[in-house]
C-alpha cells in the first residue's frame, strides 16, 4: 500500500460505518483504513468514518475520513481514497491504470468544472494525474482535488481532498502534488525527495511530467 512507498506507518483506525456484512470484508476494510489514515491526516482528516467495496469482486474499496468530531453525513471537509487492486503484472496493470485514469478524468470533465489537470507517468510508463475541479451548485458545491497514482505493487489509488461551503487550501494542492514528487521545490512537500530521515524504502521512480493534452 501507499505507506510502504511514502515512509508512513499504518496506525489503528477508529470504528467506521460500512454495509459490508462479512467479518472478513470488514477486516480488510479496516486494514486499508489503517494504512491510509496517515494520508488522510495530511489533510487534517484524522477520523476514519466510512468504507465499502464498490464492486462485486471486492477489488475496489472506498475509504472516507473527516476531521475529528465531524459528521460524515454533513461534511464540509472530506478526504476520500479509492483503492484499486492491481495484478502485479506490468503490462496488465499499465492497461488497467490507463483505463481507470480515462474513466476518472472523463467523469469529472462531464460532470464538473475542471480547473487544473496535469498528466504524469512513472518510469514504467504507468499513468498518474493531478486534477482540481468544482462540482455541484449552491451550498452543495464542492471544490475538490486529487491524484491518481500507483501506491504499491498490488494497488493504485485515487486520493482526494474535498471541500464544501468553502475553497481548498493551497496547502492541500501542494500535498497532493508532493505525493507525485511534483510540488514546487522548496515547499517541503515532495514526499520521496524531502523526507531524508525516513527509513529506507523500496526504490520508486518519480513520475516525469508529460505535456497536458488538448482539452
Amino acid at each position: 500500500m501507499i505507506c510502504a512507498l511514502m515512509g508512513f506507518a499504518a496506525v489503528p483506525a477508529q470504528a467506521f460505518e460500512t454495509s459490508a456484512s462479512s467479518p472478513e470484508l470488514v477486516r480488510k476494510l479496516k486494514e486499508m483504513g489503517d494504512v491510509f489514515l496517515p494520508v488522510a491526516g495530511d489533510f487534517g482528516c484524522t477520523q476514519f468514518t466510512w468504507a465499502n467495496f464498490a464492486d462485486p469482486q471486492y477489488r475496489t474499496a472506498q475509504l472516507e475520513y473527516v476531521p475529528a468530531g465531524h459528521d460524515v453525513k454533513n461534511w464540509t471537509r472530506l478526504q476520500t481514497t479509492t483503492v484499486y487492486a492491481m495484478s502485479g503484472k506490468a503490462d496488465l496493470d499499465t492497461d488497467l491504470m490507463n483505463g481507470l485514469a480515462k474513466v476518472l478524468i472523463d467523469n469529472y470533465k462531464k460532470n464538473g468544472n475542471v480547473i487544473d489537470l496535469q498528466y504524469f507517468e512513472n518510469g514504467n510508463g504507468e499513468p498518474a494525474f493531478y486534477i482540481e475541479y468544482k462540482i455541484g451548485d449552491g451550498d452543495a458545491q464542492e471544490h475538490n482535488a486529487g491524484v491518481f497514482m500507483r501506491t504499491s505493487d498490488l494497488a493504485a489509488a485515487f486520493i482526494q481532498i474535498q471541500a464544501r461551503k468553502g475553497e481548498l487550501k493551497t496547502e492541500d494542492k501542494l500535498v497532493l502534488l508532493g505525493y507525485l514528487g511534483m510540488a514546487p521545490k522548496g515547499t517541503g512537500k515532495n514526499v520521496r525527495e524531502d523526507k531524508k530521515d525516513a527509513p529506507a524504502q523500496k526504490k520508486v521512480t518519480l513520475p516525469r511530467r508529460k505535456p497536458v493534452k488538448a482539452q
